[in-house]
């Protein structure tokens, strides 16, 4: 048991690690672009993170600083996986059933064109019809 707790305390502090290099590596990549730029990945990424100290966590949820986050944060990702995985599934189907609304949607705009190609013909001989009365009546 306690060389599983050294592992993961070496494995967290490992993760902190990566996270902060990445987080620099951003905010310099970050700081390269231009204004534009920052304004429009600000307003496509609006995120808000909220970094509280394990002191903090210890008056919220005793013992919660010992507690392995990563096992949560794995276990939630398999929640959200799932979640994902439905999701697409529901928005595939909402595709599948906008594209027949769509499909039925082009059928009547091609009824509506050949009632109006009827109209078309029905006018044309009316008028053929009131041409010819005229000239009968001359």
């Amino acid at each position: 048991a306690f060389i599983s707790d050294a592992f993961e305390k070496v494995l967290a502090r490992k993760q902190a690690v990566l996270k902060k290099q990445r987080a620099q590596m951003i905010i310099e990549t970050y700081g390269s672009l231009t204004k534009d730029e920052r304004e429009k990945i600000e307003k496509d990424h609006r995120w808000t993170s909220l970094v509280i100290p394990a002191a903090t966590l210890e008056i919220q949820e005793p013992k919660a600083a010992d507690m392995n986050f990563a096992k949560a944060t794995k276990e939630d990702m398999k929640k959200m996986t799932k979640t994902n995985k439905i999701m697409k599934e529901d928005i595939d189907e909402v595709k599948d059933e906008v594209k027949e609304v769509k499909d039925g949607m082009n059928a009547i705009k091609d009824e509506v064109k050949g009632m109006k190609e009827n109209i078309d013909g029905m006018k044309e001989g009316i008028n053929t019809i009131l041409q010819l009365m005229k000239d009968a009546k001359k």
